[in-house]
Parts: C-alpha cells; structure tokens; sequence
C-alpha cells in the first residue's frame, strides 16, 4: 500500500492501545503469575474496562448482543472441530494405543533416520490435532527423543522437533486451530485463512528438521558452524518467502517461471549440507538473472 493511505502510528496507537495492555495482562498473567486457565479472563475483563473509556468503543446494548452472537457462533464452530478429533484421541488414550504408537514408529523405522524423522513428524501433527501441546509432547517424549540420540541427533533438536511438528496442526487444515480463530476475529473464510496461515508458516514445515539435523539452529557447536547455519537460514527463509509472494528486494515482482526456483533455492539453504548450499546458491543467481532480464524488457516498454 501506499504511505499515504497507511494511518500514523501515533493515530494507530492512541486509538488501539487498549488492545497492547490486554496483550500485555495476558502476558503477565501467563508467564510471571503462571494461571493460564484464567489468563484470557483477565485480559478480557481489562480489555472491556478499558474500551469503556472512549465512546468509540464503549459497548453498549447493541454490540454486547452482536458480541454474544459472535462468541456463540465461534464457540460452536469450535465445539463441532474439536470434539470428533477429542474423541480419537481419547479412544487411544483409554485403550493405550497411543502411548504404544510411538514405540512402533521406532521399530517400523528400523534405523532409518529420514524415515525415523518422517513418521514422527506425521505422529507428532497426528497427536497434536486435538491435543494440548503438552499432552503430545508426553506421549512422543519417552520414546522417540531416544531414538533419535541412539542416532546421534542432540537431546535438545530430538525433544524440540517433537514440539515443533506437534504445533503444526494449529495452522494447518482441516483443524487449524489458531487460523479457525484468526478467521472469526477477521470475519475472513476459514478454509482460506487456514491454507494462507499454512503457506505463511511454510518453513515451519522445515524448522523441525533443522533443528535435527543443524545443531547450529540451537547454538550448538564452534562459533563457525553456529554463524554459517544461522546466516545460510535467514538467506534461506528470506528466498523462499520471495518465491512464496513472487516478489523480491531490489528485484521487484519474480516472474511466475522463476518462483518455484527461488523457493527451491531457499529449502535447499536450509539444509546442513555443502551440495545443497551451492544448490541454493546457484539457483538463486540463475532466479535473480531471469527476474532480472524479464523486467528489463518491462521497463523498456514503459
């Protein structure tokens, strides 16, 4: 957009300050107090009080009935995701299925680290689906980190890719958690904001599998290793999100040909490997070539 059409931050601010503060009770009372269960009450009760200082956002009859429709509408449409995926999960937990899937990943793997790695990502978006994050964190944690450090991967990549894979499913379809209620807030399709949210979030596909096979993501190992990784992944996510948006810094708009090379080029920097660096690396240049002799013709023209 424009600058001018942009509102001023101080304009923003003193219209929407509110919204901060209730972020930051929840914040507070999250992380420093530690009462999650009745953080979002909080918030909620500061974030009323203080809409009631400006007649802007003063409720009043009206609105409170249009915001009871509104929070029943969500809260039902939540209901009818959450409880068929409660009742899977549910069902292995009370017959134990659950807590033996992630042993049997080990021995279907047999050894294979990529496909060790594959199915305990599947396992771990399976679980996270209608779990708490922490509740599939527990059933994945006493088997498959040690089967990952039996291979030589780092307690602390073999715990976080866990984590990491079983956060996914908060904004990837058809759950999509998070999404689901980014789109209520927005008045936005769900569908639609659920597969935008996934293709924002895309390297968080990846980040799982850095953090295994990086330990420099983690700042693990010499100073070297630790700035080559860190430096080659934020390249690496800076090409790939301009392959994603087809448009780059200094290039402008990437042609439709050259996108999916860019982004391939941004995967490629992402991995711990000296092939898939200079991978990258020449797909980049030949991308940033093509972008660049595409646009020169355009501007010509013009």
């Amino acid at each position: 957009m424009p600058r001018s059409e942009l509102p001023s931050l101080r304009q923003t601010l003193k219209k929407g300050w509110f919204f901060i503060l209730a972020f930051a009770v929840l914040t507070y009372y999250v992380f420093y107090v530690r009462v999650e269960s009745m953080a979002p009450f909080y918030a909620t009760a500061a974030l009323f009080l203080c809409a009631m200082i400006r007649k802007e956002t003063r409720p009043n009859l009206q609105r409170f009935i249009a915001f009871l429709e509104q929070t029943g509408t969500l809260l039902v449409q939540l209901i009818s995701i959450l409880v068929p995926i409660g009742l899977v999960l549910g069902a292995l937990t009370v017959t134990g299925v659950a807590f033996s899937f992630s042993s049997e990943l080990t021995s279907l793997a047999g050894g294979n680290l990529a496909l060790l790695l594959i199915l305990g990502a599947g396992a771990s978006f399976i679980l996270g689906m209608g779990a708490t994050i922490t509740a599939c964190y527990v059933f994945l944690a006493l088997v498959l980190p040690p089967a990952l450090i039996h291979q030589g991967i780092t307690p602390m990549g073999a715990h976080l890719f866990i984590l990491y894979c079983g956060m996914l499913s908060d904004l990837t379809p058809p759950v999509a958690v998070s999404a689901f209620a980014a789109a209520s807030i927005a008045g936005a399709p769900f569908m639609k904001t659920a597969f935008q949210a996934m293709r924002l979030g895309v390297m968080l596909f990846i980040l799982p599998f850095a953090f295994v096979l990086s330990p420099g993501f983690l700042l693990s190992g010499s100073v070297a290793e630790m700035l080559k990784v860190i430096g080659t992944g934020i390249l690496g996510t800076a090409l790939a999100a301009g392959g994603l948006e087809g448009y780059f810094w200094k290039i402008g708009k990437i042609p439709r040909v050259a996108r999916p090379l860019l982004f391939i080029s941004g995967i490629l920097f992402m991995l711990p490997y000296m092939w898939a660096d200079l991978s990258g690396l020449g797909l980049a240049l030949l991308t940033i070539l093509t972008g660049l002799i595409f646009k020169r013709p355009a501007l010509a023209s013009s």
